[in-house]
């Protein structure tokens, strides 16, 4: 295992565009599965004299393809950070209005209200959440009928205790990348799922109030098993920054969930997973892609060209996002006087999990701050909003919520936009106490006035 840090501003831009990703506050996704005697009907069942009936629901760490529950319980140690909720049903017609809710705390948690039966008479389901962070409280998994609960129960997962050490010292989130560039410090190629044969993983992540001497280790696990931990004291740059380290297998990491836990003082403070899977096969489906020309406003192409001609890395990926991904960048007049761009998308989509697979979304341009700015301005403000769709379909990030973590990040962008584009005087006008006169971005800073800027956000 190789480690590295610096002391640098903090930010998370991941790349890989079509692999699986664990939403950061919570996710539900499913799987299912009917018996061969009672497979999916496709329309709708009209015997009304068929009751509606569920099993007692069972909450599992895993659950297999084939319907098995994994370690039921309803006693979740901490550090959890998936639990499935598994049950089978009979006597369901597809057409009927159905629903499920997940608590925590007794406040809504996720929500999947009004949907529409798809999954036939009779059969089996599990639905999870999942945290970027440990889960912990205590939960309620409700099935509806009608808006009617028929069927729900309960479990808790214990509270991971952090021991405070000269004054809240703390890890942030953790991203798994593929490289991390070193002069910047950005990771390259982040999600939580890689295909078999890859050597190395980075994982980057914050640490906080850190100081000289401070106990702290790793942990990293292949399906639950350790594979190595290494306690240290802390020898970086004290304060906030960005640590990465490298697991590294040179024969190939293994097909497996792998798990990093990070500690302070011996107390868990932050854990995350990503999995190694198998090569997918190649498939020969075919969708409609749409030119450049037909996704970017004919007024916005010399923006759009700047970022994509860029020699940097950073600028030329976060273009390409839009033909991957089919990104529209449009004019606006309906945006207020003050706000250069947005990024605007459905969120109805956030119970999407898998990366890639959520709409799009779109970016808009102010029209009449376009006719104000220069190019290198537009351009820098259109990388801001890229960085917003891109942490969208991501899935890593707080889907239907602001965070400081997503503003810092697309704010770094817009500052390093600004500096590969020559737009110097633009810096020195609007960020004349996060950049220094050699180009070096005060991460510190700029959290800190994100932070009051974006008061009513959460930090992750």
């Amino acid at each position: 295992m190789q480690t590295k840090t610096q002391r640098i501003a903090f930010i998370v831009l991941c790349f890989s565009f079509f692999l699986f990703s664990c939403k950061f506050v919570s996710n539900i996704f499913n799987r299912t599965s009917t018996t061969e005697e009672n497979p999916p009907i496709e329309e709708e069942v009209s015997d009304e004299s068929i009751t509606p009936q569920f099993s007692d629901i069972k909450f599992c760490e895993d659950v297999t393809d084939d319907g098995e529950c994994i370690n039921p319980t309803d006693q979740f140690t901490s550090g959890t950070n998936t639990v499935w909720a598994f049950f089978t049903y009979n006597g369901m017609q597809n057409g009927m209005s159905w629903g499920r809710l997940w608590t925590q705390n007794d406040e809504p948690y996720v929500e999947a209200l009004d949907e529409i039966w798809e999954n036939g008479e009779s059969g089996w389901l599990a639905f999870s959440i999942s945290d970027d962070v440990p889960l912990s409280g205590d939960f309620t998994f409700s099935i509806l009928i009608d808006n009617e609960v028929i069927q729900e129960a309960s479990f808790s997962v214990a509270k991971a205790q952090i021991q405070d050490f000269g004054g809240s010292a703390a890890f942030g989130s953790i991203q798994f990348a593929t490289a991390v560039d070193e002069e910047n410090g950005i990771p390259i190629n982040v999600s939580v799922q890689f295909t078999e044969g890859i050597t190395e993983v980075y994982a980057s992540f914050v640490y906080l109030n850190m100081i000289t001497g401070q106990p702290w280790s790793r942990e990293w696990l292949l399906n639950g098993e350790e594979l190595v931990q290494k306690d240290e004291t802390w020898e970086e740059a004290e304060g906030d920054g960005v640590s990465y380290a490298a697991f590294v297998e040179e024969d190939g990491l293994d097909i497996g969930q792998y798990t990093l836990n990070l500690y302070v003082d011996g107390q868990l403070a932050r854990s995350a997973n990503f999995e190694v899977i198998a090569k997918p096969t190649e498939t020969t489906t075919e969708k409609t892609t749409h030119s450049v020309e037909e996704l970017v406003d004919p007024d916005l192409m010399k923006a759009w060209e700047l970022l994509s001609n860029s020699n940097n890395e950073l600028l030329w990926r976060l273009a390409d996002l839009v033909t991957s991904f089919q990104i529209e960048i449009r004019m606006s007049d309906d945006l207020s006087e003050n706000t250069s761009a947005a990024y605007s998308y459905s969120l109805s989509t956030c119970d999407i999990i898998e990366q890639g697979k959520r709409q799009p979304g779109i970016v808009y341009v102010n029209r009449q701050k376009w006719n104000e700015d220069s190019w290198e301005e537009v351009a820098a403000s259109i990388a801001h909003e890229l960085t917003h769709a891109y942490q969208h379909l991501q899935t890593g990030y707080r889907c239907d919520d602001c965070s400081i973590q997503k503003e810092y990040e697309a704010f770094f962008v817009t500052i390093y936009a600004l500096e590969e584009l020559g737009a110097w005087d633009i810096i020195e006008e609007e960020y004349p106490s996060v950049v220094d006169s050699q180009g070096n971005i005060d991460g510190d800073t700029l959290w800190d006035a994100i932070k009051e800027t974006y008061s009513e956000c959460p930090e992750y």
